[in-house]
């Protein structure tokens, strides 16, 4: 089981699905990852009786309704986070991810057609999609499981640029995660939150164990993310120069709240 939740977690975080198709994605590469080798039949009863969000099971539909926000509910959100964009009233928002779910489901369309599959928005037609794309495989019997050696979204759908984008960044960051996070670490040692250390590449190279371009890269993350800065140009810092590293704390903590709020297409 646990090598079954490892393998859903790789494809959809580690090569990148979770951004790339609807996030009922996770309801369905869930309940196959717990429950395989599973019938289609039967996959299609466990959605019905099992998850709230599929009561028709594969008949649902492949997209939640949208929260609809009201002035009130934006105010308690800013309330607890702050002010995380630019000032925008519940019927901006409203019309905002409105639009964006239509964008969505034309793109969801595309890539139907791509696959040569029926245009619905089911569940049943997202099962289709994934077993098309080779995330899931279905053998003679009908039988479904995950696939260990599925593929990048890129390699068999018609991405869009700035879809391309985001899998380039996502896998970016993940090639970096392990790094970045112990170098988060380094800034929390006993008890304390440092905002600043003086160090070079190869320091923290040899802290960390690892190759002084991994740390430059992983730098180079944790400045994208938001809330970390240096004070030399880290893309042309020699190995051995040394560099003031910051971290903003509020910025970084902000930063990560703006991502957890955000869809899935769009983090």
């Amino acid at each position: 089981m646990e090598e079954a939740q490892q393998l859903m977690a790789d494809i959809l975080f580690g090569k990148g699905w979770s951004s790339t198709l609807p996030s009922t994605l996770v309801i369905v590469l869930g309940e196959i990852a717990q429950s395989a080798p599973i019938v289609r039949a039967d996959f299609d009863a466990m959605l019905r009786e099992a998850n709230p969000h599929t009561p028709q099971g594969l008949d649902s539909s492949v997209w939640e309704p949208l929260d609809l926000w009201t002035d009130e509910s934006l105010a308690t959100l800013d309330s607890d986070y702050g002010d995380l964009d630019e000032p925008r009233t519940a019927d901006e928002l409203n019309a905002e991810e409105a639009a964006q779910r239509l964008a969505d489901q034309a793109t969801f369309e595309q890539y139907l057609v791509s696959k040569g599959v029926p245009i619905e928005h089911t569940v049943s037609a997202l099962l289709d999609l994934l077993i098309a794309c080779e995330v899931v495989t279905m053998d003679h019997a009908g039988v479904l499981s995950l696939n260990e050696s599925a593929p990048l979204p890129a390699e068999v759908l018609p991405l869009d640029s700035k879809e391309v984008e985001i899998q380039d960044k996502l896998r970016w960051e993940r090639l970096h995660q392990e790094a970045s996070q112990a170098i988060i670490r380094l800034f929390r040692t006993e008890g304390q939150g440092l905002d600043h250390v003086l160090v070079s590449l190869d320091q923290l190279a040899a802290q960390l164990e690892t190759d002084p371009e991994d740390v430059r890269s992983a730098i180079g993350v944790l400045i994208d993310e938001g809330g970390f800065s240096t004070s030399t140009d880290i893309e042309r810092t020699p190995s051995d120069q040394s560099f003031i590293l910051n971290v903003d704390w509020e910025a970084f903590n902000q930063n990560r709240i703006h991502v957890s709020l955000d869809s899935p297409e769009n983090q």
